[in-house]
This record gives structure tokens, C-alpha cells and sequence, in this order.
């Protein structure tokens, strides 16, 4: 199972998943401004001419402003879920590139490490 982990971690683009990483944050930031904005709501009146079919019309009515409701709702919540990924997608990228750099850094210590430990056996050695 970890060898598989592995795999799929060495397969993933990190620098185009570092790269666009502000952009994805902003898509989602404007996806939820948009989402968060209400249009204006117009209220019109039926005829009164045709009174039998009024309630029929406001039976219909309320049933799509339900509906109408509940589609607000749910794209409110995948808003904000996709607000929170893409956040979380940024944490994640300054996470790795922080790991990134300390990785770089360990492996020229350790080079400075081996280099200072051959010097100072090939002195050992010659003395």
C-alpha cells in the first residue's frame, strides 16, 4: 500500500500543482462571491382576469421558490467546500515547498558532512 503512495506521489506535476495554486485559490474566492451574491427579485402580479388559475399558479410558484431555496443552498455548501480546498490546496503547497527547501538543505550538509569526514580519514590515513 505505501509503495503505491509512493508512486502516485512521484507522478504528481508538484511544480504545475505549486504553480497554480494562486489561481485555483482566487477561481474558488470568486466562485463564492458569485455564489453569495442574490439577484434582484422581481415580484409580479397575475391577471385578475384569470382567477381560477391563480391558485394553481401560486401552488406552482411556491414550489419553485422551495426549489429555487434549495439549489442556493447547495451550491452555497459546494462554495464553500471548494473555498476550504483550495485553501487547503495552498497550505498543502507551502507545506511541501517548505519540506522541499529543508530537504535541499539537509542534502548539502550532508554532502559537506562526507566531504569534511574524507578529508579527515585521508589524513588519518597519510599521517
Amino acid at each position: 500500500m505505501a509503495i503505491s503512495w509512493l508512486a502516485a506521489f512521484k507522478v504528481i506535476p508538484w511544480a504545475d500543482v505549486v504553480y497554480n495554486a494562486p489561481a485555483v485559490l482566487r477561481a474558488a474566492k470568486k466562485f463564492w462571491g458569485v455564489v453569495n451574491r442574490s439577484g434582484p427579485q422581481v415580484e409580479q402580479r397575475p391577471d385578475s382576469r384569470h382567477s381560477e388559475t391563480i391558485s394553481a399558479l401560486e401552488a406552482r410558484l411556491f414550489s419553485l421558490e422551495q426549489e429555487t431555496a434549495q439549489l442556493r443552498e447547495q451550491s452555497t455548501i459546494a462554495a464553500e467546500l471548494l473555498s476550504a480546498l483550495a485553501e487547503q490546496n495552498m497550505r498543502l503547497v507551502e507545506a511541501i515547498e517548505l519540506l522541499r527547501l529543508r530537504t535541499r538543505i539537509l542534502v548539502v550538509l550532508l554532502c559537506v558532512l562526507v566531504a569534511a569526514v574524507v578529508v579527515v580519514a585521508t589524513f588519518a590515513i597519510f599521517r
